[in-house]
């Protein structure tokens, strides 16, 4: 039988939670301030750990700022010590793949294991960066391979980021069962911005195999987290199940979450169904901004969606606005949409 935490064992957890949500805050602020970060390492007052030059230099790297994250890199070889060098190959290896170079990053990857060898968190983070790289190279068997590895050492972080890829190649392969099973490892870690993308994971499974009750909760944590690759679409998808179930209020709730986190998918998304729900309660200024929103979306059918409420809004004010909208999303939209916009058109000339 296991026992009871303590006070003091909570007291720990709970010095622990503050202090890893502090870390990832500034985090944060340095992936979104490159500036901040070349003057930092400029007067040598960035200490650099294994942790932080794979986290720092990745998250500009996902940004654009490939010179501060390359500079980060570099950073890490001046230190002198050979953990660091590694960590500083590795962060390569993560440039090199998003500028499109995957054989250099495989280079870099190698370059730091036989570097530090037999460094464990070395060599399970160089698994899942091949992972990574094999995968977007298409190579999905030798892929796999490389996740189940690193899934199964020891070390947080890239153990549940790599339980993440492989749950999800699973996922596309019509292997629910084995996803599910692998998610667990994904939420065992404990990393921060890993369990909220296990959740979101778990919870579209759930929902797609018809537990909608069971994915409600699980959406609602990866919503919560405000973790970028997880709440924004965690958000859409509770609201559409609200909304689906006549909760027109939580509904709400999570459909403004998910249109204020300014995501270029989930937020246009979000926009039409809360557009509707504005248009319900009266709220006709604030419907006509998130139409307007929702004409922006990369999803030619969200866009035409947006433009035929944009057309039905702006009928009573502006017919030839409404005219133009409403041809735009007929040209756009898929065959629903396209009836839609032409039954709105033809009322609009009747007037």
């Amino acid at each position: 039988m296991s026992a009871e935490p303590t006070g003091e064992d909570s007291d720990e957890a709970l010095v622990s939670a503050i202090l890893e949500a502090e870390h990832e805050a500034r985090l944060a602020e340095l992936i979104r301030s490159p500036e901040q970060v070349e003057a930092l390492l400029e007067q040598n007052a960035l200490r650099l750990d294994f942790d932080l030059v794979l986290d720092l230099s990745g998250g500009l790297a996902t940004l654009g700022s490939h010179d501060t994250a390359q500079l980060v890199a570099v950073s890490a070889f001046a230190e002198g010590d050979v953990k660091l060098m590694a960590a500083g190959k590795l962060a390569l290896g993560w440039i090199e793949l998003s500028r499109g170079r995957h054989r250099k990053a495989l280079e870099e990857a190698d370059g730091a294991v036989a570097l530090a060898n037999p460094d464990l968190d070395v060599v399970a983070e160089a698994a899942y960066l091949r992972g990574v790289i094999l995968e977007s190279r298409g190579k999905r068997a030798q892929a796999a391979a490389e996740y189940e590895k690193a899934a199964g050492w020891p070390r947080p972080r890239s153990a549940g980021l790599a339980a993440l890829s492989l749950a999800e190649m699973l996922t596309d392969a019509g292997d629910d069962e084995r996803a599910v099973q692998v998610l667990a490892v994904a939420f065992e870690c404990g990393v921060a911005h890993v369990v909220p993308q296990a959740a979101l994971q778990l919870a579209l499974i759930r929902d797609r195999l018809g537990d909608v009750e069971g994915s409600i909760p699980l959406y609602r944590e990866a919503m919560e987290s405000g973790v970028p690759s997880a709440a924004p679409r965690a958000a859409f998808h509770l609201g559409e199940i609200l909304l689906g179930a006549g909760d027109a209020e939580g509904a709400r709730d999570a459909l403004e979450t998910a249109y204020a986190t300014g995501d270029p998918e989930f937020t246009p998304k979000a926009a039409v169904n809360l557009g509707i729900i504005y248009m319900e309660a009266n709220r006709v200024r604030e419907a006509f901004a998130c139409f307007e929103t929702a004409t922006g979306s990369p999803d030619r059918n969200v866009a035409a969606l947006g433009h035929c409420y944009v057309g039905v809004v702006l009928a009573d004010t502006d017919a030839v606005a409404a005219e133009r909208h409403l041809r735009a999303a007929m040209k756009q939209g898929d065959r629903q949409v396209k009836e839609m916009a032409s039954n709105v058109l033809r009322q609009l000339r009747q007037r």
